[in-house]
């Protein structure tokens, strides 16, 4: 039997993990699927916003503070 209340550094930790993670194939799928969904969303959005930064950084004719 294990002493949780030791203090000791040598003693062992026993570690229960119940159903931690995906259950199934089929939720791990969604999962990646999700994950690989919201990286390319997020390129997509770095892309657009270089393309677009450029073209803001030029103050347009007449634009000024007042």
């Amino acid at each position: 039997m294990l002493d949780f209340g030791s203090a000791d550094g040598d003693e062992l930790v026993a570690w229960e993990f119940d159903h931690a993670g995906p259950t199934s194939p089929g939720d791990r799928t969604l999962i990646y699927a999700a994950a690989l969904q919201r990286i390319h969303t997020r390129r997509v959005g770095l892309v657009e916003a270089r393309r677009q930064s450029p073209s803001q950084q030029t103050d347009p004719p007449n634009g000024g503070d007042g």
